[in-house]
């Protein structure tokens, strides 16, 4: 995406989104270089094994666990002034 040339990018039908985005991700920094390097560093990991996990994904995990530990605790809504 970030190595689109500009002919590709007019006749898209996202063209000018696709050229503000990659403008974007050049301010943050994110270069085809790095891209590749993540890419790379992704394919290491797969390689051995490993994983790419989100946040939800752990705690769709644990959540049985949790609950036969914790139970389904809600905190005590008290009234009071504000």
């Amino acid at each position: 995406m970030f190595s689109m040339n500009v002919e590709k990018l007019e006749t898209h039908p996202f063209g000018n989104e696709l050229a503000q985005v990659s403008e974007l991700a050049e301010e943050y920094g994110i270069t085809p270089q790095k891209m590749e390097l993540i890419d790379k560093e992704e394919q290491e990991l797969l390689s051995r094994g490993f994983l790419k996990f989100r946040a939800e994904d752990y705690m769709s995990e644990i959540r049985g666990f949790y609950l036969s530990t914790f139970g389904e605790s809600r905190p005590a809504m008290a009234s009071m002034w504000i």
